[in-house]
């Protein structure tokens, strides 16, 4: 049997929630379909664009 597929995502992710006022998930996931990406890859790209910050594992440092 192999590892846990969630392993690797577990071991170097954390996971953010995020509360929306009700109806709005449905167009957040519509938009991110229509966008091809994933909801957390918006939320990502939002932060990265919007605020300046750095989600990326270059810098080396997680959490």
């Amino acid at each position: 049997m192999g590892k846990d597929p969630s392993a690797y995502t577990k071991t170097h992710y954390d996971t953010l929630r995020a509360i929306v006022p009700k109806g709005k998930l449905k167009e957040i996931k519509l938009y991110a379909v229509e966008h091809g990406v994933s909801i957390s890859q918006l939320v990502c790209n939002a932060l990265e664009i919007v605020y300046g910050f750095d989600l990326s594992h270059k810098n080396g440092k997680q959490g």
